[in-house]
């Protein structure tokens, strides 16, 4: 399979409890499942950088400059998702993976098992192309796509926008993997890793950027930013989530589990 098509990230979420979060702002925490990515072996090959260093360096510089009450509004939104029970509900690790048909950026359809047939696949859910720290998680895994790719692996990256929107991050970023629109997210409801953003920090958003424009619906609802990485046999076999969007699973630790999966004797 070529990783130089134009792409769907796949996001595999961990079966921890973590969640990913609202806002673009809030206080950082170290959950279980961050912890437990510190201490997973990482890729072998030392060549992918420490994306959480880049998500640590973009945080820091809002906090030192967002005003205070748009940093405790993002801290209570990763509050009320911290104790809302969405990481119960989500797809864990030992579970089989829900099926999907979904567009691509370019009209086509991408069905998940379908692809499953070549080879273990990367989801990666991300909240959309108006999220910073989404776009640095695209990036940084674009380029660890040539290892994906190398160790017999996809990749598929997802999120509520509409195909447009899409596009124009595909564009922005030149990504080599697939990139699919999830509508309504009605395939992440099936991944259990929906929320519905809290009035005020929608209001916090419109004074930015158009969420109904970007995902072409006002249910002001989206996914937790999530890394699943699935085996031939459509289970889940990584999974990573957390309440705060800005911790978000390291490339490397992504690599090193596909290619745990297509080694021989795996």
């Amino acid at each position: 399979m070529s990783y130089m098509k134009l792409a769907t990230m796949t996001l595999v979420v961990t079966s921890v409890s973590a969640v990913a979060l609202v806002g673009c702002g809030g206080k950082s925490e170290t959950s279980t499942a961050q912890k437990m990515q510190t201490n997973t072996p990482t890729d072998s090959t030392g060549a992918l950088p420490s994306l959480q260093a880049e998500l640590d360096a973009r945080r820091n510089a809002f906090e030192q400059n967002a005003p205070e009450d748009v940093r405790k509004l993002y801290d209570s939104a990763i509050g009320d998702l911290r104790t809302s029970g969405i990481i119960a509900s989500m797809v864990h690790v030992g579970d089989t993976a829900p099926d999907f048909t979904l567009p691509s950026v370019g009209g086509d359809s991408v069905h998940l098992y379908e692809k499953l047939k070549s080879g273990p696949v990367v989801l990666a859910w991300y909240r959309g192309g108006w999220c910073p720290y989404c776009n640095l998680e695209l990036r940084a895994l674009n380029d660890a796509m040539p290892q994906i790719d190398e160790a017999g692996g996809a990749l598929i990256a997802i999120s509520p926008q509409i195909p447009d929107s899409s596009s124009a991050t595909e564009a922005r970023d030149s990504l080599h993997f697939l990139v699919v629109s999830d509508a309504g997210n009605r395939i992440a409801r099936k991944y259990g890793i929906v929320y519905k953003l809290p009035e005020k920090l929608v209001e916090s958003y419109n004074q930015h950027f158009d969420l109904t424009a970007y995902n072409g619906d006002s249910s002001y609802t989206l996914p937790l930013p999530a890394t699943f990485v699935i085996d031939t046999n459509r289970v889940v076999r990584y999974a990573f989530a957390n309440v705060d969007y800005r911790v978000r699973a390291e490339p490397a630790l992504v690599v090193a589990k596909v290619r745990g999966l297509t080694s021989p004797g795996s």
